[in-house]
């Protein structure tokens, strides 16, 4: 079963600063390609085919006007062992 997440795609000045981030620090690690950089809104886990496919038909269906997006810190997963993922918080935003 996939494991699912709901996201949306970051707009590219900030896919600029995230590439700025990754070329400028941390030697000897690999990365993701930038087109699969994203704003993680809700991990839903495990989901079968046919759920997975309703879930997406639904998603597509919302629609929402542009917001403003500030990144603000930074961290890494799993904590207390060789980190596997980096990630960058985004500043909270009532939109």
């Amino acid at each position: 079963m996939p494991r699912l997440f709901v996201a949306i795609d970051f707009p590219d000045p900030v896919i600029e600063q995230l590439i700025a981030l990754r070329d400028g620090s941390f030697d000897h690690t690999s990365w993701i390609n930038e087109d699969q950089f994203h704003l993680t809104l809700r991990f839903l886990g495990e989901v079968d085919g046919i759920k997975c496919d309703d879930i997406q038909e639904e998603l597509f269906k919302i629609r929402q006007p542009a917001f403003l997006l500030s990144l603000k810190g930074i961290g890494f997963f799993p904590p207390r062992k060789q980190p596997r993922v980096l990630w960058v918080g985004v500043e909270k935003n009532e939109a």
